[in-house]
């Protein structure tokens, strides 16, 4: 897959339902890659207005963007385990305190 296939945002119905321990495996991440998932998938902004105030091109964005999920996705992964294989939708994860 190339990062120009990925959707600039998740889900509205993905964002409520997925597993809580993202939260605490964000600030895991780099600052930069923290803040195009906290922009584009939390926050719901576009990916284009987001590389206008980094200063990047959109496609920059997006391929920052696809790395930032997969150093997410590798996190949770570590985090959460079979969860996280499956997307982490319907956590069974306990949050931390």
């Amino acid at each position: 897959m190339q990062a120009r296939d990925v959707d600039d945002a998740f889900e509205p119905e993905a964002v409520r339902t997925i597993c809580a321990c993202l939260y605490d495996v964000l600030p895991l991440l780099k600052d930069d890659q923290r803040g195009l998932v906290e922009a584009v998938d939390l926050q719901g902004r576009p990916v284009g207005e987001v590389a206008v105030e980094l200063g990047i091109t959109p496609g920059a964005a997006r391929v920052r963007l696809h790395r930032a999920r997969q150093a997410l996705k590798a996190q949770l992964e570590r985090v959460c385990n079979v969860c996280a294989t499956h997307g982490c939708l319907d956590c069974t994860c306990t949050p931390s305190p």
